[in-house]
């Protein structure tokens, strides 16, 4: 629009200058609504943020507070006076929340290496259970108490726990097989043949 001032030749300019004009009107209108919506939508998030910071379920704060950032990052602009103050609250809101969540992850990283040990004790003790008759059969009920105090450790990370638990498994298949076997046979028992004595003339 301010080209057409410098602009010379002959037409009527006035005309179109005010219809660039009525555009910008409108196109002002427009941003300022938009920025209107956008200020109302951030609150919003701000206050959903919030109340995440109360959120006992940690694991589900720490997905809901991913969404209110991507969330907040997709919202338009909005009116530049209050801009600093909107995101200064926002971020400081996300900066305690990243110490309640790295906090959670710490605790959650000992926890699970806490029972990948005591599976690996577990393991340790299937290991030397006697898979021969006839100690075999009480290794087999003990097997079943390990299988109890194995499930009951509580969920490691999967490439954690597979290599544990195709060798818990094994052991298990192991023990088994020979339980089901029972002690080695003794064969027939031998026919007794009495020794023939001739008899004195």
């Amino acid at each position: 629009k301010d080209s057409l001032f410098t602009f010379n030749a002959i037409g009527p300019f006035e005309a179109l200058l005010e219809k660039l004009s009525d555009a910008e009107a409108r196109i002002n209108e427009l941003i300022a609504r938009n920025r209107v919506k956008n200020l109302e939508v951030k609150k919003n998030l701000l206050e959903s943020a919030k109340e995440q910071m109360h959120n006992e379920d940690i694991r589900d704060a720490i997905r809901n507070m991913k969404e209110i950032r991507f969330n907040w990052m997709t919202v338009g602009s909005v009116d530049p006076e209050e801009t600093p103050n909107l995101e200064s609250d926002f971020q400081t809101i996300m900066d305690q929340f990243n110490v309640i969540r790295d906090k959670y992850n710490e605790e959650r990283r000992v926890e699970i290496e806490i029972r990948h040990q005591k599976l690996q004790i577990i393991l340790e003790t299937a290991k030397r259970l006697n898979t021969y008759p006839p100690e075999v059969e009480q290794s087999y009920f003990k097997f079943k108490k390990l299988e109890d105090e194995w499930r009951a450790v509580g969920n490691i990370p999967r490439e954690m726990f597979n290599p544990l638990q195709m060798e818990f498994k094994r052991i298990k298949k192991t023990i088994a097989k020979f339980a089901r076997k029972g002690p080695p046979a003794r064969g027939p028992k031998p026919i007794y043949i009495p020794k023939f004595i001739p008899a004195h003339e």
